[in-house]
């Protein structure tokens, strides 16, 4: 039994072998949802890493580069804080432990958490975006002034720059609006019904 299913069940109260069925589903769902997150955050965090070194690397040999490139490494900050942030919304949730899933009601809880992670997650990459824009405008204005870039790259560089964001924050929007929030309403009428009704296994 699925979210769906039991969201249109009679009068949401599945049998006891309905009712295993969703818990022994939800806790196979919370720990995919959860691997496939971790798997994007190293990902990114390797990313991440490979335009860091370089960046601390020359910070280090050529300490006079930091004056014309302070916004980047502004850039670079922002994105590991992002990373922290992530790594951060992946802990589980106080007080929510591996009995909770033995019942509707705390697989439920479990899910309503997993979603929340993943809206609040989102949200972040759609604040760094926001943040990067003044970030980037300044780096290629220093890029153009200390002659590393000429005003056709730095026009291309904010088209590109502007495109990609575009596309990324409406794709996160898009998730959000289309998936994530209605999940997490039904989650949440849930949670209240068989809380209401006393559901404890």
């Amino acid at each position: 039994m699925n979210l769906d299913e039991l969201w249109n069940s009679p009068a949401n109260a599945p049998g006891p072998i309905e009712r295993e069925a969703f818990v022994a589903q939800t806790l196979l769902r919370v720990a995919r949802e959860r691997r496939q997150r971790k798997g994007m955050l190293i990902f990114s965090a390797i990313l991440l890493l490979l335009s860091t070194a370089p960046a601390v690397y020359t910070r280090i040999t050529d300490p006079a580069a930091l004056g014309s490139s302070s916004s980047l490494y502004l850039m670079l900050a922002s994105q590991w804080l992002l990373i922290l942030y992530w790594a951060r919304q992946l802990r589980p949730a106080v007080g929510m432990t591996a009995g909770e899933g033995d019942t509707i009601q705390g697989s439920l809880a479990r899910l309503l958490w997993e979603v929340e992670s993943e809206r609040r997650s989102q949200l972040g990459v759609v604040i760094l975006f926001l943040v990067f824009t003044p970030l980037l405008v300044m780096a290629i204005r220093q890029l153009i002034d200390s002659g590393k870039m000429t005003a056709d790259q730095a026009l291309s560089a904010g088209v590109g720059f502007l495109i990609i964001a575009a596309v990324s924050v409406g794709s996160i929007l898009w998730r959000l609006r289309r998936r994530v929030l209605p999940r997490r309403r039904r989650l949440q009428a849930l949670l209240a019904q068989f809380g209401e009704e006393g559901e404890v296994g």
